[in-house]
């Protein structure tokens, strides 16, 4: 058993559109048509600091505060509701309140996932399909696990590997969604997200953040073709408050995320991403900055107490990013000992000085 994490690195490498740099400098235009980009960007980070003063200033870290936002008006909500006294003006305020943060938050994250959308459209599947033409070559049962929403990795994994692949969409007939997504537009076909790791396949592909083609409405959670959605308007819709379907991703800062990912289909994905990590003497680590504290945590706790001196690693980063110190800090020193850090980038690590014993 192989486990490969997958991080932004990879999208990035053939399509540099699709750094979280590019995406905010075109998100600051898109996100107000009256003010200046300056002016956006230095409200994003005000807002950021004031919850967070050591905050970053990445994609995520600026647009979580947003969803924070959300879920303490959400809280308030309740809590001026069962409040004497105060008369019925203040419960009505914070619910105006908390949907202009839902709108902002809603705004901004749907601008995010079509750009991303926009960008990924014909890019970036010949790094990925080289990768995936390796993974068919070592023969061995692997666990592909991606940080991406693009669909890149795993449009490259069902064309590489198809026939013996599979993620956590359930492809059996019973499974099979179909509806109008955007109310009045066209019918579109989806599948199910699974809710037993009982994926049939030597190769799985597992979307640890979510996907652009995953919806979420009440208790169902879909899978849809992201060509669908993107004929069918779904991001300006959603944008705009036309369907009920949201987006099923976690684009929100590192105080958000421990939240999220204890909920469904975030805390299954991860589960099933735990289980193969254990099993796996052979992990890859590729194009991931290892500045996700829940995810380094998944990362540290399994390589300090499952048998780390019977396992090797190959940690693929570009020009020194990260720094190796970060990677000694979740991979720890056994583990470090069996760990080859190639900073030559995709697709070059898979045939370089580094490779055998991994790649081979």
């Amino acid at each position: 058993m192989r486990t490969a994490l997958i991080g932004n690195g990879l999208s990035v490498a053939h399509n540099q559109d699709l750094s979280s740099s590019k995406l905010f400098e075109e998100l600051k235009s898109r996100f107000s048509s009256v003010s200046a980009p300056d002016t956006t960007e230095a409200a994003f980070k005000k807002l950021a600091t004031s919850l967070d003063p050591g905050t970053g200033y990445d994609l995520e870290n600026l647009i979580g505060p947003l969803d924070i936002l959300d879920g303490a008006m959400s809280a308030l909500e309740d809590l001026t509701a069962l409040t004497d006294g105060l008369g019925p003006s203040l419960s009505d305020s914070v619910a105006e309140t908390r949907a202009v943060t839902k709108q902002l938050y809603r705004h901004g994250v749907s601008h995010v996932l079509e750009l991303i959308a926009e960008r990924s459209l014909g890019h970036g599947t010949d790094h990925a399909k080289a990768l995936c033409a390796r993974v068919a070559q070592l023969g061995d049962a692997w666990c592909l696990a991606t940080l991406n929403y693009d669909g890149i990795l795993v449009s490259a994994a069902l064309e590489v590997l198809k026939g013996n692949i599979a993620d956590l969409a359930d492809g059996r007939p019973a499974a099979e969604f179909k509806i109008d997504v955007v109310p009045g537009g066209p019918i579109i076909t989806g599948n199910r997200l699974r809710t037993v790791a009982d994926l049939p396949c030597i190769y799985s592909v597992v979307n640890l953040h979510g996907s652009l083609g995953w919806l979420r409405s009440g208790s169902d959670h879909v899978k849809f073709q992201i060509d669908a959605l993107r004929g069918a308007g779904y991001w300006s819709a959603w944008r705009e408050d036309r369907t009920q379907w949201a987006p099923s991703v976690i684009l929100t800062n590192q105080a958000a995320k421990g939240r999220l990912i204890r909920e469904y289909p975030f805390r299954f994905a991860y589960s099933y991403f735990f289980d193969r990590l254990v099993e796996s003497k052979h992990w890859y680590i590729i194009g991931y900055g290892f500045g996700d504290r829940v995810l380094n945590e998944v990362l540290r706790r399994v390589a300090r107490t499952a048998f780390p001196s019977a396992r090797k690693c190959y940690v693929v980063t570009k020009e020194g990013s990260p720094d190796p110190a970060m990677i000694l800090d979740v991979l720890g020193v056994d583990l470090m000992r069996n760990t080859t850090i190639c900073d030559h980038g995709m697709p070059a690590a898979i045939d370089c000085v580094h490779s055998p014993g991994h790649f081979t």
